[in-house]
């Protein structure tokens, strides 16, 4: 059973540890140590304990978060090569003279969605594999057949959803606050997120 009450409300019950979070999250690179931090929550939320894990093992959960951003860059590869190919295919037809401004507008709304399906695609995957990463301890675990098993599971995917809205509306909410904003979006959703997928990783 995933306690979503306590996901939600996990990020608030430690000020400080709130804030040493957000504080860490701001800056790329020294946000790993908030990915790493993440992944601890993930570990923890599996075990029912919902207080915040301690700042404590600080360099274990920066290694643990930069091989979560490679894990996730390798799986964006696809994501990539999508965009890069037919946006580039529909300038090159404009530049050439083969389809109007129109057609290009129409084709590129096209590939637009299929890359918001792709990216959303592909965030599901990741999610799986940084938990078998986190809960392993092992980098080649991320390229294993369990990330796939799981995804065609409802205990899995409902929690991957409700997590994702979150997330996002979190986002939303705060990303356009100057400076801290979008710090305390990606550590308070990201705290409630992986709370969450720790509960339903199997």
């Amino acid at each position: 059973m995933v306690h979503y009450g306590e996901a939600i409300k996990r990020p608030f019950t430690d000020f400080l540890k709130l804030i040493i979070g957000i504080a860490l999250s701001i800056l790329p690179i020294v946000n790993f140590f908030t990915i790493g931090y993440h992944l601890e929550c993930a570990r923890t939320a599996k075990k029912k304990k919902f207080a915040l894990p301690k700042w404590k093992g600080m360099w274990e959960y920066f290694v643990q978060g930069f091989f979560a951003s490679i894990i996730g860059l390798i799986y964006s590869i696809p994501l990539v090569i999508y965009a890069i190919y037919f946006f580039g295919k529909i300038v090159l037809s404009v530049i050439a003279g083969n389809i109007g401004v129109l057609a290009a507008i129409t084709q590129a709304v096209g590939v637009f969605v299929g890359l918001v399906l792709l990216f959303l695609l592909t965030t599901y995957v990741v999610v799986s594999a940084t938990l078998e990463y986190a809960f392993t301890n092992k980098f080649g675990a991320a390229f294993s057949g369990n990330v796939f098993n799981r995804l065609g599971t409802k205990q899995f995917f409902v929690p991957w959803l409700v997590g994702s809205i979150i997330y996002g509306v979190v986002f939303g909410l705060l990303a356009g606050v100057p400076v801290v904003g979008g710090a305390i979006a990606a550590f308070v959703g990201g705290v409630t997120y992986y709370t969450l997928m720790g509960e339903a990783y199997d």
